[in-house]
């Protein structure tokens, strides 16, 4: 007979402590994440990636002209 396997919880990503929540996208913020504080507000790294990608696209500051 074969025996139960002990849980292996170290196999599995621990969710940490929401510290805040992103400004842009509203998404949790935890303990220990990469954050990005603008003018008082949080922004997460999807959001700051996504500002980055529009920013350098070669006809950002055509449109804003």
């Amino acid at each position: 007979m074969y025996d139960v396997p002990e849980p292996r919880d170290y196999l599995e990503p621990r969710e940490g402590n929401t510290v805040g929540y992103c400004a842009e996208c509203g998404q949790d913020i935890y303990a220990g994440e990469d954050i990005w504080e603008i003018k008082g507000e949080w922004y997460c790294e999807y959001c700051i990636d996504s500002f980055r990608n529009e920013a350098e696209n070669k006809n950002y500051f055509e449109d804003a002209i």
